[in-house]
């Protein structure tokens, strides 16, 4: 199994180097452990009129989520564990981050 940590903090705060997201307690029980950083606040959902007005997606935040769990997805094995078992952690934002990645990419396998 392979647990991707994600930071709290709304979306607008928190870093990967947080203490708290430490998995050394999931490794030491042959759980792969990943953190991840990811673009925050105005980084991650610009709302940007030239954006909008190429078509372009402005949703960076979950673009780097997904890259995240298709880098664990593609290097699990070279760390010992199952790319076909990837579970999303975290602090408070979890839920909306998890729900958004399984609304984003429905139908998209996860594993291959």
């Amino acid at each position: 199994m392979e647990r991707l940590g994600s930071s709290g903090g709304g979306f607008d705060s928190g870093a990967s180097s947080d203490p708290k997201i430490d998995g050394s307690f999931l490794a030491a029980k042959d759980i792969v452990f990943a953190s991840y950083n990811y673009r925050l606040s105005l980084w991650a959902w610009p709302h940007a009129k030239e954006i909008a007005d190429a078509g372009e997606t402005q949703n960076f935040g979950l673009l780097d989520t997904r890259a995240a769990v298709e880098w664990i997805r593609d290097n699990a094995e070279a760390f010992g564990g199952d790319p076909s078992k990837i579970v999303l952690g975290g602090e408070n934002l979890l839920p909306s981050n998890r729900n958004n990645q399984l609304k984003a990419y429905r139908g998209v396998r996860w594993s291959r």
